[in-house]
């Protein structure tokens, strides 16, 4: 069976991103980057409004397009989240029961793209 080129493409970048997140996280393994990749993004998506997380979610490789799409509820966003400490809260309970810490969850996964950073507009 012959994969398309954009499947192909999308495993490809996909798995670059976990590995890189991995990486420059000091995670344990890319299962562990893909939680902390789906808390960060969801936390992102669940404080833009419908039309600015439709716009980031349209720029995402494939796959990840899928996982930050996973469990969203247009109806109730966007979050209110006026502070960094605050964001970081909300992240923090994404990420259990892992501990990391989500100051460099937030780093690390705006580090992915610059699309993911220039949308995140984050109260920092």
């Amino acid at each position: 069976m012959t994969i398309p080129a954009s499947i192909a493409h999308t495993v490809q970048q996909t798995q670059e991103w976990l590995k890189e997140l991995r990486d420059n996280a000091d995670l344990a393994d890319e299962a562990e980057a893909l939680s902390v990749l789906r808390s960060v993004l969801h936390q992102l998506r669940d404080r833009l409004t419908p039309e600015e997380a439709i716009e980031l979610g349209a720029q995402l490789p494939i796959i990840v397009r899928g996982v930050y799409y996973e469990g969203w509820r247009p109806t109730r966003t966007p979050e209110k989240v006026r502070s960094k400490e605050k964001f970081l809260d909300e992240v923090t309970i994404k990420l259990l029961p892992r501990r990391v810490p989500p100051d460099v969850a937030v780093r690390d996964v705006l580090r992915l793209s610059p699309i993911i950073a220039t949308q995140a507009r984050l109260p920092m």
